[in-house]
């Protein structure tokens, strides 16, 4: 797969290809003849694992604090929210000075409310720890979505170290874990522990976060990275991103992308209200709703390309 998204392609006849066609990919013959020996889940469950916006900092923490104490228990609006682009580049970066990003609590408490079984780990409860519990307790499994908002370091020369960043305050010290004999946690979940450690039977995982599409390239596999880990460990699906994305546009994309693979709308959007489209046909029509979005200025702030074809489709489409 190269990093140019084959959806944002013209026909002869000046037409998107991604308006005329649901695009999926695999990162090559091999892995495709490998989903498709596997099969499909033994049964399909929406229950839903949602993560997002971990504190970064102890600032972090005190706003969450406060926001939700204005809030009063309302949920942020996506589109009311700027945040920062959701990745620190490739090679493994710092975690040090990484923005916190405000539309992934907007996005996990939005795509929340589309499922009656949703298990959220937002904020101080997005953190390392508590994955490593459901992954040891091999309750994982019981998840046909997991969903993870947050900054993502990508590594392209050793792809196993690529990671996904969680909660920083809190952590256990590691000094202390070491002469205890207990694992050391540095609120990176790293592509080689998901291999080794995480058990899936999952319809899609999503990674809304910057380059996760992306890693080491290597010869007739494509890039080997988050994508390949997921789908090892038992996912069949995966959405993940090509380049550095924007916090808001990624926020309304993934809450269109969800409600149609779900059902959860009443207008028409390619047939019948409520109906449940394939992974494919749900990704097409939330792009080509995002690139006609309509502020309240009257304005389309997400039309270029760069806003709404960052992700992509790899694996099981439907």
């Amino acid at each position: 797969m190269l990093g140019l998204p084959i959806e944002t392609l013209v026909d002869a006849d000046g037409v998107l290809v991604g308006d005329r066609f649901a695009v999926s990919y695999a990162p090559s013959a091999t892995v495709y003849a490998w989903l498709e020996e596997r099969g499909e889940s033994a049964g399909r469950t929406d229950a839903m694992l949602l993560v997002g916006d971990p504190p970064f900092t102890e600032a972090d923490l005190d706003a969450m604090e406060l926001e939700d104490g204005q809030r009063d228990g309302r949920a942020p609006d996506a589109d009311g929210v700027r945040g920062a682009e959701r990745g620190a580049g490739t090679q493994r970066a710092s975690v040090d000075g990484l923005p916190r990003l405000l539309g992934s609590r907007a996005e996990v408490l939005s795509l929340s409310s589309l499922s009656d079984d949703a298990t959220v780990l937002l904020g101080p409860d997005a953190t390392e720890q508590e994955l490593v519990e459901l992954a040891s307790e091999d309750a994982l499994r019981d998840y046909g979505i997991i969903h993870l908002a947050t900054h993502a370091l990508v590594d392209d020369e050793r792809p196993d170290q690529s990671a996904l960043v969680l909660s920083q305050v809190g952590l256990p010290d590691p000094l202390e874990s070491a002469l205890a004999g207990r694992r050391i946690y540095d609120g990176l979940l790293t592509a080689g522990e998901i291999v080794r450690e995480w058990s899936l039977d999952c319809d899609l995982v999503t990674l809304s976060a910057c380059e996760t599409a992306l890693g080491k390239e290597v010869v007739g596999e494509g890039y080997i990275g988050f994508a390949h880990a997921f789908l090892q460990a038992g996912a069949r699906g995966m959405l993940v991103s090509l380049w550095k994305v924007e916090d808001t546009a990624t926020s309304l994309l993934m809450r269109r992308f969800y409600e149609n693979r779900l059902g959860a709308y009443t207008d028409e959007r390619g047939g019948e209200p409520g109906l449940r489209m394939s992974k494919a046909d749900a990704l097409r029509e939330a792009k080509a709703w995002l690139r006609s979005y309509t502020d309240e200025e009257g304005y389309h702030p997400y039309e270029h390309p760069y806003f709404w074809s960052a992700f992509v489709l790899i694996g099981e489409r439907n």
